[in-house]
């Protein structure tokens, strides 16, 4: 029975999905160029990240998750047509997951027509996509669906997975995303607190995590605007003590940075505090340690507590030491981005020049090109440009 039902639930979606690409398949033809929006001038450092990214041939995998990684921060960036051209080649999935996230980057931002244009798209090459990654292309289809309005295709879609542990609640926080902008925030939060409750999903990583980034995409004010957003975020903070132990770190970090945001600077201290005492007593391994203390450490730096940031940077220090050398660049390259946020340009520099000396040393280039893919898109979180960090690319960029 349980087959039979989820047969006819994923029926309803991907007819739900094609009456969709349907409807929207004359926009394309109505576009002009008038509408595109003009582009920004490049990041060095992402172009430098997807030189990286492209010089991986020997793992089509890891080229094209570098490239998509490489888009999501263009569109982080809010250039959503470079964000596109990165992965306009790329024969891979991926680029598929790419074309959706532009799409609901133009959602997000009130350009529908585009949206549309570029979902339809995406729709139609997913078709030609089969087993797992499939689901990881509806998953990025479904954000864009909300933020464009799109109710009865995610209730079709929710149908298709409700029985299906590792999409359930990413599914869920879709719709509850399309509810709040469709002004039924009540809605959308029921629909959230719903996704814990069953013994068959409960205590599942991926139930726990997108209870908490549910509310987390409902407090994002590029995608809903309104007064809730604490109200969400506070929401989020109590899913993440469901999360496991150090798995919650990062979570309850991003909780505090949209805090922050919303100018809750004491409450967000004390969050912070509380988690990161709570990671110091957990006494992991170094190579689990020495990352999660450096995300600890970019909240700190937002606050503009650099005297706790040092002291959580000496206590890792000897962890890096530890960890494998193909490592070490990321970890430095996250203290680049905790002293940049603190405001210390110099501190941020030195960092990142350890991470480029880290990758420059590692003997293998598929390990050099993640690493320099990494480290580059740090610099770009941290909107960090120097002459000496741009020759340490050139560098590492001429061993392959």
């Amino acid at each position: 029975m349980f087959g039979d039902s989820r047969r006819f639930r994923s029926g309803q979606w991907a007819a739900a999905l094609a009456a969709f690409a349907v409807a929207v398949a004359g926009a394309r033809a109505a576009l002009s160029k008038d509408e595109m929006p003009g582009e920004r001038p490049p990041s060095p450092a992402l172009e430098a990240a997807r030189r990286f990214a492209d010089s991986i041939r020997n793992d089509e995998n890891d080229r094209a998750r570098s490239l998509q990684r490489v888009s999501e921060a263009y569109l982080e960036r809010g250039d959503p047509v470079r964000a596109a051209a990165v992965c306009a080649d790329l024969s891979h999935w991926r680029a598929v997951c790419v074309l959706a996230d532009v799409a609901a980057e133009y959602a997000a931002t009130g350009r529908d027509a585009e949206a549309r244009r570029l979902l339809s798209d995406a729709v139609a090459l997913g078709k030609d996509v089969h087993d797992w990654p499939q689901d990881r292309i509806q998953m990025h289809i479904a954000l864009a669906l909300a933020l464009l309005g799109e109710d009865d295709v995610l209730r079709a879609m929710q149908g298709r997975y409700d029985g299906v542990r590792d999409y359930r609640s990413r599914a869920r926080a879709a719709r509850a995303l399309a509810l709040a902008r469709a002004g039924r925030p009540d809605e959308a939060v029921a629909l959230l607190k719903e996704i814990t409750g069953d013994a068959f999903f409960d205590g599942f990583y991926d139930t726990l995590i997108w209870r908490v980034r549910g509310f987390l995409q409902l407090a994002d004010r590029k995608r809903l605007s309104g007064d809730r957003a604490a109200q969400y975020l506070n929401e989020a903070w109590e899913g993440s003590a469901a999360v496991p132990d150090y798995q919650r770190v990062p979570l309850r970090c991003e909780i505090v940075d949209a805090s922050i945001a919303l100018g809750e600077r004491d409450l967000a201290g004390k969050r912070l505090t509380e988690t990161t005492d709570e990671l110091l007593a957990m006494n992991l391994v170094p190579h689990i340690a020495a990352p999660l203390i450096a995300r600890c450490g970019r909240s700190w730096g937002r606050l503009g507590r650099t005297a706790r940031l040092a002291e959580l940077e000496r206590t890792a220090e000897p962890m890096i030491a530890e960890i494998m050398s193909i490592e070490r660049p990321d970890v430095w390259a996250a203290w680049g981005e905790a002293w940049a946020a603190a405001g210390d340009r110099a501190a941020a520099v030195d960092r990142f020049g350890r991470a480029f000396a880290g990758a420059h040393e590692l003997a293998n280039p598929r390990p050099r090109a993640l690493a320099g893919v990494a480290v580059c898109l740090a610099m770009a979180r941290a909107d960090i440009e120097d002459a000496g960090l741009t020759a340490a690319i050139e560098r590492l960029a001429g061993t392959f």
